[in-house]
């Protein structure tokens, strides 16, 4: 979880200063010890998941939204996303869970 959230961060530093290249990614040498402990915290996080997730349950809890909602939520959205607030080539969704439809929204072929 720990790694998770550093990959965010250093993520969201290099788009706050317009880097091409993050410098939390570039290539670092580390301890055989800190690969081993990241190495378990990723596989435990893994199995987590993998054990208490259930899609069905959350797609049958936030899965389905009535077209009045979605709609609107979504003439919105792709205003934003195609207004000069946004810049840039690449969206970086964080959150939505198994569901699409704001990827969607933001994609210049799908038309609302």
């Amino acid at each position: 979880m720990i790694a998770l959230r550093n990959l965010l961060k250093a993520g969201a530093a290099g788009f706050k200063c317009g880097s091409s290249r993050p410098k939390a990614f570039l290539p670092k040498t580390r301890s055989s010890s800190s690969d081993t402990s990241a190495s378990r915290e990723s596989q435990a996080l893994r199995d987590t998941y993998n054990s208490k997730f259930v899609a069905q349950s959350y797609m049958d809890m936030y899965g389905h939204f009535p077209p009045e909602a979605i709609i609107p939520a979504a003439r919105e959205l792709r205003g934003i996303f195609h207004s000069d607030l946004v810049q840039g080539d690449t969206l970086l969704e964080v959150g939505s869970g198994p569901t699409v439809w704001c990827s969607l929204v933001a994609s210049s072929r799908v038309c609302t």
